[in-house]
């Protein structure tokens, strides 16, 4: 993983574990679902109604199946990644959580390579490759 320390677009206790570790450094580290990405909340699992998937070509449940990841969009359009709980002639249960809610994550590896940051860099706060290739994380 090559990263742009401090960019914002880690976990912020991630980085928390590997502030300090220099080249050559081993880590391993547990974060709990608060310190990652939070507990699963119950009231994220929303009953849609079934016609929303009838009606749309792309949302056919005869090709879906639970624990399929769906996006829907909300009345501002805005668009949401939900996973398919369970459905009935009536209504289709959605989980809106991130999927890495509720889980403990488990980290361990070593530092390759730690360098100053270029200019670009530290003006996207993001890792750049060498030939100008913007990487998000």
């Amino acid at each position: 993983l090559k990263f742009y320390f401090g960019g914002q677009q880690l976990l912020p206790a991630f980085e928390a574990h590997l502030r300090g570790l220099q080249e050559g450094d081993q880590f391993n580290f547990t974060l709990s679902p608060k310190e990652a990405y939070g507990e699963i909340q119950q009231e994220n699992i929303i009953a849609v109604p079934r016609r929303i998937f009838d009606e749309s070509p792309d949302l056919s449940l005869d090709s879906l199946s639970p624990g399929d990841y769906v996006q829907l969009t909300d009345d501002q359009r805005m668009p949401h990644n939900g996973k398919l709980v369970s459905w009935d002639q009536e209504q289709v249960k959605v989980d809106f959580n991130h999927q890495m809610a509720g889980k403990t994550l488990y980290f361990n590896g070593v530092v390759l390579n730690v360098r100053v940051a270029t200019e670009e860099e530290k003006y996207r706060r993001a890792y750049v490759e060498a030939g100008g290739v913007h990487r998000r994380g």
